[in-house]
């Protein structure tokens, strides 16, 4: 999601102290676990940070991308599918056993809403809205920035392959706390985040992911012509 770095760091300072309480129905246990164990870091020439901002590097290009998301705050979770590509972004997500469907217009900075089954949409400015799903496995590159965020470090504490990925694993502290990102080499994005908060576990997992060209079907972003909006 396009938006600028301040809005972006604001975005993970709120995941990190997010005082939220999401309502969501049962989904069917989805084990998280990786497909290969964790491997230490070990040891060489090159720094973490110079490892992981070259991994940065390719992923803060990324204009075209689909995926599908799960959220876990506070025991309870959210789903959603997510297709961005350049200044549109689509989000279908269900929480509390509610679908609904937003349409990102990001130039203007506008989102359209709707559920599935009814004809009226809401407009909204983007400024308003209050889900977390559309907050983009690239976002979570800003806050890494220890250029432009003094008080953040991370260090390398293994590799894992995750969702078929693999991944380098950070332990990142920040004066808003310390969390755990698992980094893509593939692609140099953020596919988990894993916060522990009062003995609770809050995580954001990326999978099924779609990068480049051909990742996103013709007419994914038009509102159905069915669909009025308020």
């Amino acid at each position: 999601m396009k938006i600028t770095d301040k809005k972006l760091l604001t975005i993970t300072v709120l995941l990190l102290i997010s005082t939220l309480i999401l309502s969501a129905c049962s989904f069917k246990n989805n084990s998280s676990a990786p497909s290969a164990a964790i491997s230490s870091a070990g040891t060489d020439d090159t720094s973490d940070q110079e490892v992981v901002s070259n991994l940065i590097m390719k992923g803060t290009g990324l204009r075209e991308i689909s995926y599908h998301l799960v959220t876990t705050n506070a025991g309870v979770s959210s789903e959603s599918s997510v297709w961005f590509q350049d200044t549109k972004m689509k989000t279908d997500t269900i929480t509390d056993g509610q679908r609904t469907i937003s349409i990102f217009d990001l130039e203007k900075g506008e989102i359209v809403s709707y559920r599935p089954g009814q004809n009226v949409a809401a407009k909204i400015n983007i400024t308003e809205y209050k889900g977390n799903d559309n907050i983009t496995p690239m976002d979570y590159l800003a806050a890494l920035d220890t250029d432009e965020n003094a008080d953040v470090s991370y260090q390398i504490i293994g590799t894992q392959t995750l969702n078929g990925l693999e991944c380098k694993i950070l332990s990142v502290t920040s004066a808003q706390g310390n969390y755990k990102d698992w980094l893509s080499t593939k692609y140099g994005i953020v596919i988990k985040f894993e916060l522990v908060q009062d003995g609770q576990t809050n995580t954001s997992e990326y999978t099924d992911i779609n990068v480049g060209a051909g990742s996103i079907p013709e007419g994914t972003f038009d509102l159905p012509k069915e669909i009025l909006i308020q």
